[in-house]
């Protein structure tokens, strides 16, 4: 430690930063390991406290780093990777647009995102359409080699993801915002819901499995 605090006396913040990379490379493995910050930041604190080899950290730190990069090119390698950060960040954001944007052609109405019929009544069930900021239900009829669409009164303020009908015309409706309409919570939103025997499953987006009886 004496060692360290002369060439920090003697050359600042630069000779700080040697031996924080110097430690950085001795733990790289275990850090790459490791993906969220708190881990690393507790590695980090314990591999400071149980390095003993002085000597090894500091010609790790001053000889086998040769050459080692200037503050100019750091600070130019650290403002090309956060002008590329920038740029995918941008990126995503006009994707984003451009598909919450999107509307269904010369038609004038929305996409079908899914249909639902009843095992109840034979020829009966519910169209959900809409995009990424409106959804709505529309019941459709079929009889007799025609079909009759009506669209209900309720809607939503975002894309229906799923839905399944149980019986007394009880339906089952995921949305993509998460919105609580009833008391029981999941932990993320439902991508499937499938009705069966009094058993409603619904396959979340974070991979879960819930069952609800």
């Amino acid at each position: 430690m004496i060692r360290i605090w002369d060439c920090f006396l003697l050359e600042g913040t630069k000779v700080l930063f040697r031996f924080a990379i110097a430690v950085l490379s001795i733990h790289e493995s275990e850090v790459l390991r490791r993906t969220d910050t708190i881990s690393v930041i507790k590695i980090l604190k314990a591999s400071v406290r149980l390095t003993y080899d002085h000597e090894g950290l500091c010609n790790l730190a001053f000889d086998n780093t040769q050459p080692f990069p200037s503050r100019s090119e750091i600070e130019r390698k650290q403002k090309w990777y956060l002008d590329l950060l920038r740029e995918r960040l941008s990126r995503k954001k006009q994707l984003r647009h451009a598909f919450a944007s999107i509307t269904v052609g010369k038609s004038g109405y929305p996409t079908i995102e899914l249909v639902a019929f009843s095992t109840e009544q034979e020829g009966s069930g519910f169209v959900c359409a809409g995009d990424q900021s409106t959804g709505f239900i529309m019941r459709l009829n079929l009889a007799d080699g025609a079909s009759i669409m009506q669209k209900l009164e309720m809607q939503f303020d975002c894309k229906i993801l799923s839905m399944v009908i149980r019986e007394n015309q009880i339906a089952y409706v995921s949305l993509l915002s998460g919105t609580i309409l009833w008391e029981l919570k999941v932990p993320d939103c439902a991508l499937k819901l499938l009705y069966h025997d009094g058993i409603l499953y619904a396959a979340l987006a974070n991979g879960i499995l819930t069952i609800i009886e």
